[in-house]
Formats: C-alpha cells, sequence, structure tokens
C-alpha cells in the first residue's frame, strides 16, 4: 500500500500553487468581445426583381457604405443582443462622398438601411467573438 508522506505532500503543492496562479491570471487577463462581421449579411441587402444591374450595383454599394457605420460607429455606440432604438442617430448617415456610390443619398435610404440593421442586429451570425488580452486588472490590483 502507498503512502503519502509530507515530503510528497509539500513537493506537489510547490507546482501545483504556482499553477493555479498561472492560470488565474490568464483567464483574468482574457477578455472577449463580440464585434461585427466586417461583410453585410444576405439579409442586410434587399435585392428585388424589377432592380436592373446598375441599380442592383448602386444598392450593394449603399449596403456595404453603411454596414461600414454599422461597423465603425454603430457597434460601440449599442450593445450586442439588445434592440436598437426606432430612429437611426445622428452618426448614421453618409457623408457627401456617399461612400463612393453612384446611387443619390435620401433620407428614405438612410432610414432603409437603419431599419435592415435593426433586423439583423439581433442575430448571432453577424457578430464574431474575439479575445484580447488586458493586465490593467493587475496594475489595479482587483
Amino acid at each position: 500500500m502507498y503512502r503519502l508522506d509530507e515530503t510528497h505532500g509539500i513537493r506537489t503543492l510547490g507546482w501545483l500553487a504556482p499553477l493555479v496562479l498561472i492560470l488565474v491570471f490568464i483567464y483574468r487577463s482574457t477578455d472577449s468581445t463580440l464585434t461585427l462581421r466586417k461583410e453585410p449579411p444576405p439579409e442586410f441587402l434587399e435585392v428585388r426583381p424589377e432592380w436592373k444591374a446598375e441599380q442592383r450595383d448602386a444598392e450593394a454599394c449603399l449596403a456595404r457604405a453603411y454596414w461600414q457605420i454599422a461597423v465603425h460607429t454603430m457597434q460601440w455606440k449599442y450593445r450586442p443582443g439588445i434592440a436598437l432604438p426606432e430612429n437611426p442617430p445622428r452618426e448614421f448617415h453618409l457623408g457627401p462622398d456617399q461612400g463612393g456610390c453612384s446611387l443619390r443619398l435620401s433620407v428614405t435610404s438612410r432610414e432603409h438601411y437603419w431599419r435592415q440593421l435593426r433586423k439583423v442586429w439581433l442575430h448571432p451570425g453577424i457578430w464574431k467573438k474575439r479575445y484580447t488580452w488586458d493586465t490593467s486588472w493587475f496594475a489595479r490590483g482587483t
């Protein structure tokens, strides 16, 4: 029969305690964030059969331009999993260059793409989980 003596227990504790501390440090220093995917989901772009190729291309350009606003601005303003407000915020607009699109901008296109964003915002497939390393908690002593 095997008997555990005190020296064996102390040796085990000698490597187990640092291992646990390292694992806790890694766990506390790893942060996950949900971010929008770079490309808009197919549901964001609404294609109508009566549209000619030129209009389809222009609408696709507008959809990508509005999606870029969502990626660069809206995802930091609104949290994933929480419904967006009914009306678009002032930041959700295209500038004078129209995002490089040839279609004329209008209030209705802005409202349309805001509705499209509201439709897809709650879908888990538009988000990807990103992990970051952050040890600032250690310096704060928390």
